[in-house]
């Protein structure tokens, strides 16, 4: 069974061998065409523990990164970025970009580990987009710390970009 993450939707597709290789058949076909993949996608694969079931949780990403929806609507852009400075945090142009960032003057961040939201002022530059105030009470707040890598989601509909710690296996 293939879900992704944003609709719920589950395809049956059936896992089969060749030469030793692993590769999806039935189901795939319908998988690919109804969320839009083509290249240059590509996708991560989680595998879920159900009993008597084996389940992979499907996320689709374009070129840049970015988080691909099938939806309409409720569009959420994702960017997985290292905090690499104390003091402060960017965010690159093509995160804001397709995200329809430019020209907003500050974001609510939600950490959802915790819920905590804080108001924090972007500062848009030619290459990227800096978190300004609010962004070190926010980081401090919630232990967001140098070297860990943190998914930023961004909701233009709320103007909300939800924060989480990726844990890296």
């Amino acid at each position: 069974m293939l879900e992704t993450d944003d609709s719920g939707k589950c395809w049956d597709a059936k896992i089969k061998t060749r030469n030793g290789d692993l590769y999806m058949t039935d189901g795939w076909p319908e998988f690919v065409k109804e969320n839009g993949i083509t290249e240059p996608d590509f996708l991560t694969f989680r595998l879920l523990m159900l009993p008597r079931l084996f389940a992979f949780k499907v996320s689709i990403y374009r070129a840049d990164g970015c988080i691909k929806h099938s939806g309409d609507g409720d569009v959420e852009i994702l960017h997985e970025n290292v905090i690499k400075s104390v003091n402060g945090g960017s965010l690159p142009a093509a995160f804001w970009k397709v995200g329809g960032m430019r020209g907003r003057r500050d974001v609510t961040m939600e950490y959802v580990a915790t819920g905590d939201c804080k108001s924090v002022v972007l500062d848009h530059r030619s290459h990227r987009t800096d978190l300004a105030r609010g962004w070190p009470e926010f980081r401090k707040a919630n232990g967001i710390i140098v070297g860990k890598t943190y998914s930023f989601e961004f909701n233009p509909n709320r103007n909300v970009i939800r924060v989480k710690e990726l844990v890296k296996y």
